[in-house]
């Protein structure tokens, strides 16, 4: 098996990102309210893109 250790590192880079996703969920829930969920989750994704891409 030479792949191992690429796996491994895979692996590690998986968990980061969903440790990643995890946090930016919680800090989401935080600073929106479940009624206001899918306003929030565009103004939320806006400020995440810098102002990239204006709809």
């Amino acid at each position: 098996m030479t792949d191992t250790p690429d796996r491994e590192k895979r692996f590690f880079l998986y968990c980061e990102l969903q440790s990643t996703i995890a946090s930016k969920l919680i800090q989401y829930r935080l600073f929106f309210t479940p009624s206001s969920s899918l306003k929030g989750l565009r103004l939320y994704l806006r400020t995440q893109d810098d102002g990239g891409v204006s709809n």
